[in-house]
């Protein structure tokens, strides 16, 4: 997800757009993440690559 953006999924697309809070906390990856949920129900599949050598 690029910086300053928020991504989401609708009907199997995906969509970048500016973020609704411009101050204080975001965590874009959960707000995808839950998009992907009410989008594809059980048919969705997260795997989370964090780059941190975890």
């Amino acid at each position: 997800i690029p910086p300053n953006k928020s991504m989401s999924i609708l009907k199997g697309v995906l969509y970048l757009f500016e973020p609704a809070e411009t101050r204080g906390l975001r965590l874009p990856i959960d707000f995808f993440l839950s998009s992907l949920a009410d989008d594809q129900k059980g048919h969705a599949v997260g795997i989370i690559l964090s780059g941190m050598g975890a």
